[in-house]
């Protein structure tokens, strides 16, 4: 139940590191938001609309990472290295293995992370890093439900359909969440 994916940063020099870490997770996924409506003018404009909207919370979300940083936890963008593997294995995806594996696996998974965290924190006193799940976690319902809706809308309007390809695509990572091969070009 807290394995690595769910670790809860408790001690403040932890705390620096893992949320520059996910100040860098929320940059790479605004981008490939912008990267998702950018390479398919072709989807209807409330796609669009729901790209733009997730490209907004995680822009917000990484403002909030540096906030912290800087107020509470003495740090800065910049003073920990940042990694794009998991996200060069992302973009690597269709447009529907991208909905699949980041709206509808790690975007939901990191539901019940925040979720977790939050109750940890809160448990320990630091009601202020706890904050920050809520905050995060409010938006990650409706990137949920972007997934769900436009990759059932790929595969001609069935959810189900949806579901079973985020497991057939889930069945193909690591532990870490990782894609463990990069797909074949288009």
């Amino acid at each position: 139940i807290n394995g690595d994916e769910n670790h809860v940063p408790t001690d403040p020099e932890e705390q620096k590191h893992f949320f520059h870490g996910l100040m860098d997770a929320e940059l790479c996924a605004a981008e490939l938001m912008a990267r998702n409506s950018h390479e398919h003018p072709e989807m209807p404009w409330d796609f669009h609309v729901d790209m733009a909207r997730q490209n907004w919370d995680e822009v917000r979300h990484a403002k909030l990472h540096d906030l912290l940083m800087k107020d509470e936890l003495g740090c800065e963008w910049g003073d920990f290295p940042v990694g794009f593997s998991y996200f060069r294995s992302i973009y690597a995806y269709d447009l529907l293995g991208r909905l699949c594996l980041f709206n509808g696996t790690s975007e939901q998974r990191a539901m019940w992370r925040h979720s977790h965290r939050r109750k940890t924190l809160m448990e320990l006193g630091q009601q202020r890093v706890a904050m920050v799940f809520d905050y995060l976690l409010a938006d990650e319902v409706p990137h949920v439900h972007n997934g769900v809706r436009w990759g059932a809308y790929l595969l001609g309007g069935s959810e189900q359909a949806y579901r079973d390809k985020v497991r057939e695509l889930r069945a193909d990572l690591d532990e870490t969440g990782t894609p463990t091969e990069t797909p074949a070009p288009g």
